[in-house]
């Protein structure tokens, strides 16, 4: 069963885990907020820590999750901030949601401006088009260049989300709207990774699952 964030027991459990991370937010995260304060702002405006709602981190068979869901924000902007890739273990992704709530603490440092709306950019993949928040796309460059993160593995983690959700076939509007939650925020990340990385759209000529599998280079011997 995939993970459903409006539960009423996941909610609770989210913001009680957000209390105790909060909490948890040490001195060095405190200093390395005030160090960026006067600098330009990393996050989109409205992802900041007062309007955090709950830290959901649950396991799937890929791994860990983190998810920061919001409270209050523009109908247009993303009420989900998520984890780019799956961790290991619990505690790796209690270490990522501790990161993220400092990265959020520092964005409440600055002014809300209460007219401003969010640009959206939009991705192509095959059949559907995914919302991605403009404000996020060279922040999220910057972080996935200094973790060697390239285009092709984006290509890669795309083909593998459609894969699961209707293998060799192009995502379509329907296929989509069947998701589970967890599924279709996967594929928004992927799709807001993956324009950060300066890719627009991926289709069905770009490479499915097996073309990639068949480019990987062969496991060395031990």
């Amino acid at each position: 069963m995939s993970y459903a964030h409006a539960k009423m027991s996941n909610r609770i459990r989210a913001k009680s885990l957000l209390e105790s991370l909060k909490l948890r937010l040490s001195d060095a995260h405190e200093a390395k907020i005030e160090e960026m304060s006067g600098t330009t702002d990393p996050l989109p405006i409205w992802w900041r820590l007062s309007k955090v709602d709950g830290v959901h981190i649950y396991s799937t068979p890929e791994g860990w999750f983190t998810d920061i869901v919001f409270k209050g924000l523009p109908s247009e902007v993303p009420d989900i901030c998520g984890s780019t890739e799956p961790t290991p273990s619990r505690q790796d992704a209690i270490f990522e949601a501790l990161g993220l709530l400092a990265a959020f603490a520092k964005t409440d440092l600055l002014p809300l401006p209460p007219e401003e709306k969010a640009e959206l950019l939009w991705f192509k993949f095959d059949d559907i088009e995914v919302p991605v928040l403009a404000a996020s796309i060279l922040p999220w460059r910057q972080e996935l260049m200094d973790e060697g993160y390239t285009v092709e593995r984006a290509r890669r983690r795309l083909a593998f989300l459609r894969d699961q959700a209707c293998g060799e076939r192009a995502l379509t509007k329907k296929v989509f709207s069947r998701l589970s939650e967890i599924e279709q925020k996967q594929i928004e990340i992927c799709c807001a990774i993956a324009m950060a990385m300066g890719l627009p759209r991926f289709s069905i000529e770009d490479g499915v699952l097996s073309d990639f599998e068949r480019d990987d280079p062969a496991p060395r011997p031990h």
